[in-house]
């Protein structure tokens, strides 16, 4: 049976599949204390990027953030999230109308969605 967050993610990439990749950085650290604030940072090496897609898959809102880049600028975000419990960060980037990720687990020591 599919999940929301399955559900969420094939409606974001209009049933398209993406493919995982190390062109993608994704910092974040292993452990937060607190989930109301965890730092991470996103730089692609893809060419031509026109969106990224950052999802917090196990929070109420799993779509954390959705970036649009304009032709010629590099594919780099730096933000804070908020985080309710553990859970894995999918980062996923639109490059030349493919689609690739990587992902990261992160542990939360105390939920910030709350």
């Amino acid at each position: 049976m599919e999940n929301s967050f399955s559900r969420l993610l094939a409606d974001r990439l209009g049933d398209a599949s993406w493919v995982e990749t190390d062109r993608i950085a994704l910092e974040v650290p292993d452990l937060a204390e607190n989930g109301a604030i965890v730092p991470i940072s996103v730089e692609s090496r893809l060419p031509n990027i026109s969106r990224m897609l950052i999802f917090v898959e196990k929070n109420p809102t799993p779509l954390a953030a959705q970036i649009r880049f304009e032709p010629g600028t590099d594919g780099f975000a730096s933000l804070r999230l908020k985080m309710n419990e553990t859970s894995s960060i999918l980062v996923i980037a639109e490059s030349e109308g493919k689609f690739f990720g990587t992902q990261k687990i992160v542990k939360i020591m105390v939920g910030g969605c709350g």
